[in-house]
């Protein structure tokens, strides 16, 4: 968006009385400059010669173009007239608040805005660019290294239908007869135990693994 500023009707909005004419001027092209750059804004401020003599000139401070009519010509004429031969008339916004020149100016699809608004609005935007800038930036929540899984160690089971798996299950249940059996003495106690103990005999021609599933299920029947 390319803002064009009628300039004394800016100024005049803008004066200070007992101040000198140009001294204000060139405060107001400089102000408009510091907002520019800052709000990264294209702005044209055109003066007419009521108040300068010569040729139309068009000069730059720094962010800011500058015209001065020729002599003759009202800044209001300049104004219509080069708002005619642009592109995009839409892409302008003329900022008076002449009525007479804003509707002229809508008339050719350029959008208008009064001083007044136009200079809350600068100040509106520079006072969020400013809070921008003076808010702390949040720092990022530093990423925790996740825990390695915490390895379980069971003991190994021993091999299914052997004399370790066998016995293994008895000493279970035996334990398991012997915590939770209150009306167990401490004589029947001490009975299991031993015959948890005593060496189960053999017989001839049993093997290992018959005899302890023999004494198992005569155990367990007990």
């Amino acid at each position: 968006m390319r803002y064009v500023i009628d300039g004394y009707n800016f100024l005049f909005r803008n004066m200070v009385a007992g101040e000198e004419l140009q001294l204000q001027r060139d405060a107001i092209i400089y102000d408009l400059n510091v907002k520019a750059s800052t709000l990264n804004l294209d702005i044209t401020i055109v003066f007419d010669a009521h108040y300068s003599e010569g040729d139309s000139t068009v000069t730059h401070y720094r962010n800011i173009e500058i015209i001065y009519t020729a002599e003759g010509m009202s800044a209001d004429d300049h104004i219509i007239k080069s708002l005619k031969h642009v592109e995009n008339p839409k892409n302008y916004t003329l900022v008076t608040s002449d009525n007479k020149l804003a509707w002229q100016a809508r008339c050719q699809l350029v959008k208008t805005q009064s001083v007044e608004k136009f200079i809350a609005f600068l100040e509106k935007r520079s006072l969020n660019k400013q809070r921008q800038h003076e808010k702390p930036q949040r720092e990022l929540p530093k990423l925790l290294k996740p825990k390695p899984p915490v390895k379980q160690t069971r003991d190994p089971l021993p091999a299914e239908n052997s004399i370790d798996y066998y016995e293994q299950i008895f000493t279970k249940k035996l334990k398991k007869i012997t915590n939770t059996s209150p009306e167990i003495s401490s004589q029947k106690r001490s009975e299991l135990r031993n015959k948890k103990k005593q060496v189960p005999i053999k017989k001839e021609g049993e093997s290992d693994l018959d005899r302890w599933l023999r004494i198992f299920e005569k155990r367990s029947r007990e």
